[in-house]
């Protein structure tokens, strides 16, 4: 027993300084370096990340409440039934239903960034391919599309606002964020 205890101490300790103490150490000079980014102003640079986000989540807002001036249109264009036209409105909702739920995992394991910039290249082509859906299946299926990609945006850019902007002015930049959402055009 005594030996097994001394070989333990032999392990934690190297060249006399305690490897729980070089952690500690090393996690104190990035609470400084962390602490020292807060203090910064924000700078044009972080405004302009903002407002790309911030453009992407108004743009896919006014996509979801398009489809409420649209679905009567598409229900003329493709003879639909009020049941069928019910089920090409929700469609986008089941897309938002993935989207969400899976972009948390690919954010943790791919990055934020990464993520969002594919919410949004899933959102512009699946959006593009509505435009020139030849029937209802496919439009159907664009439209599920469209939703993973919308979807996928809101809680990645929502952690990117938060990531990227100093915690003193952090709330201001939340509601603004949320506000241009719920600004676009609804029904």
């Amino acid at each position: 027993i005594y030996l097994g205890g001394f070989f333990y101490l032999l392990t934690r300790f190297k060249n006399g300084v305690s490897s729980s103490s070089i952690s500690v150490s090393r996690s104190m000079s990035v609470i400084k370096i962390a602490g020292r980014l807060e203090c910064l102003p924000i700078t044009r640079y972080q405004r302009i990340i903002f407002a790309v986000i911030a453009t992407a989540w108004f743009f896919d807002c006014i996509d979801c409440a398009m489809m409420t001036f649209l679905l009567s249109s598409i229900k003329s264009e493709f003879s639909l039934s009020p049941a069928q036209a019910g089920t090409l409105a929700s469609m986008s909702f089941i897309g938002m239903f993935i989207g969400a739920a899976a972009s948390g995992f690919l954010a943790d394991k791919f990055g934020r960034s990464v993520i969002f910039r594919w919410s949004i290249v899933i959102w512009g082509i699946a959006s593009l391919l509505c435009a020139v859906a030849p029937n209802l299946e496919a439009l159907m299926f664009f439209r599920i599309l469209l939703g993973i990609g919308m979807a996928m945006e809101l809680p990645i850019a929502q952690a990117l606002v938060c990531e990227f902007v100093p915690a003193k002015v952090r709330g201001k930049y939340n509601s603004l964020f949320v506000c241009l959402g719920h600004s676009s055009p609804r029904a």
